[in-house]
């Protein structure tokens, strides 16, 4: 059961025993193997939001071993898609953004990327049948993914 210090800081008994401090003391304990220092001289509010997509973006393509001749389809290029392109390109896979148009084709390139499928050309979707191992989808809002399935090869992920 938590206990509270004459500071008014939780004390997570449960844990060591010890008094926490610090601003987040009282809502996150971790042990200090899973921080990570960041530098001084790097902005902490980007900083953090990079490592936030990095993380979320990076353990799908540990989770299904995405390594080179991957081939990998990255739904809207974005915040979250721009690092997806990334890390999926460091590891040697072969990424196609998809998107409803091609208007953002130079900017995946520039960042690895070998182009871009358009969803909304169905002759270029079906073309595209069966040519993704793994399609990580990055869209901040719920909608219909049926259209993409075809596109996965067997026994791949979305």
């Amino acid at each position: 059961m938590p206990q509270w210090d004459d500071a008014n800081l939780w004390a997570p008994d449960w844990i060591s025993g010890e008094i926490t401090q610090g601003g987040y003391s009282k809502h996150i304990v971790v042990r200090e193997e899973f921080v990570l220092r960041v530098p001084g001289a790097l902005d902490l509010e980007r900083t953090a939001p990079t490592l936030c997509a990095g993380i979320t973006a990076y353990s799908p393509l540990c989770k299904w071993h995405v390594k080179e001749g991957s081939r990998v389809g990255v739904i809207v290029l974005g915040g979250l898609g721009h690092m997806a392109v990334k890390l999926a390109v460091a590891m040697g896979a072969d990424v196609t953004v998809i998107s409803r148009s091609k208007n953002k084709e130079q900017d995946a390139k520039e960042i690895g990327a070998n182009g871009i499928l358009a969803s909304t050309d169905v002759d270029a979707m079906e073309k595209a049948c069966s040519s993704f191992d793994l399609i990580l989808y990055t869209v901040p809002v719920k909608h219909d993914v049926d259209i993409y399935t075809p596109l996965l090869d067997i026994d791949r992920r979305i």
